[in-house]
């Protein structure tokens, strides 16, 4: 039989034991916590530096980008009129007319709600899966590259900013005031119409949408992108052609994206 004093000795080495397993336990809690936050403020940096980029890019070719700017809108104006597609003017002023609140919303959904709907996109792939997030990161900063290099080569100026064609600028004269003007410290690129971003991130995210099994999810991808669509012609920031253009940018975006994961994948090698 066991003696009182083994079994007190038992029990101390197992308290002992338990305290240096929760010791432990925290330690690498603690360690997770680091290394989420040091994670979490790396990509945070990589999103502030790629805007400053993006930012940088408003006369990076064109000494005055505002007058090349105007030059393309009166070309794109020209092409949508001879294809019959220009109706832009006549659909903001159809929903100022008859749906205005629709247009308040849109300008909330174009301010806000599209980098909302970017954060809940990140931090949803991050939260289910660090390589599901960082392959559509990846797709991200693809799609910027190509964007930025079409801004340079190709400013345009928005239907709001071109005189005589009757756009107003929903945004701010009815919507928040989320956004700087151009000579702000932090302001953005105005000639960026062409192709919209937030067209193209908007499809990038309904990809992502259809990686999750949820029906609600999806759906909630689809219901944003067609919103996406029609915010971005009502508030005249874009043109029809600058959502076309968007398609391209971001098809090849997510070939380029899975391309290299498959040139990453070990059976690849």
């Amino acid at each position: 039989m066991e003696s009182k004093s083994d079994l007190g000795v038992s029990i101390e080495g197992a308290s002992r034991a338990g305290e240096i397993d929760s010791k432990g336990s925290a330690e690498a809690h603690a360690i997770d916590r680091k290394l989420l936050l040091r994670d979490a403020t790396l990509q945070i940096l990589l999103i502030v530096i790629s805007y400053l980029v993006y930012d940088s890019t408003k006369n990076l070719l064109h000494h005055d980008g505002g007058v090349e700017a105007f030059k393309n809108a009166d070309v794109i104006i020209r092409i949508e009129r001879s294809l019959h597609i220009f109706h832009e003017i006549s659909l903001q002023q159809w929903f100022l007319s008859h749906a205005r609140a629709v247009v308040r919303a849109s300008d909330w959904l174009y301010s806000a709600g599209f980098w909302a709907a970017v954060w809940v996109a990140a931090i949803g792939l991050y939260v289910t899966g660090k390589e599901r997030y960082k392959f559509y990161r990846g797709i991200m900063l693809i799609s910027f590259f190509f964007a930025i290099l079409i801004f340079a080569l190709y400013p345009l100026a928005p239907p709001r900013l071109v005189a005589g064609v009757g756009a107003i600028d929903t945004v701010s004269e009815l919507g928040p005031k989320l956004y700087f003007s151009s000579g702000d410290l932090i302001g953005y690129n105005e000639y960026a119409a062409m192709p919209s971003m937030h067209f193209a991130w908007s499809l990038i995210i309904v990809v992502a949408c259809f990686e999750f099994r949820s029906l609600w999810v999806k759906a909630a991808g689809i219901i944003f992108i067609c919103a996406m669509s029609i915010t971005i012609v009502i508030t005249a920031n874009h043109y029809i052609l600058d959502i076309v253009a968007a398609v391209p940018v971001a098809i090849v975006s997510l070939a380029a994206g899975y391309r290299l994961k498959r040139i990453k994948s070990p059976t690849h090698r």
